[in-house]
């Protein structure tokens, strides 16, 4: 199994929870609200290894523009 970086996190949510969340938003909003879930988030390396224990992980190297942990929203969007 193939992974960029070791260090490298990614949010965990499946599908049923993001469901329940546009749902829950959908029930809540007025017009012009943004909804930011607070999804946890996970190691790939993690995800690999519970995939699939027995696996050899093989480390590529992290790609151009890719990013090593996401992000939901910037710190100048968080003040408003």
């Amino acid at each position: 199994m193939t992974i960029t970086d070791v260090c490298m996190t990614r949010f965990w949510l499946t599908l049923d929870e993001a469901a329940r969340f546009v749902i829950r938003c959908l029930e809540r909003m007025h017009g012009g609200e943004i909804f930011v879930p607070k999804a946890p988030s996970m190691k790939v390396v993690d995800i690999a290894k519970a995939v699939a224990p027995n696996c050899d992980i093989e480390l590529l190297g992290i790609r151009p523009g890719e990013r090593l942990h996401e992000v939901l929203f910037s710190a100048d969007e968080a003040r408003y």
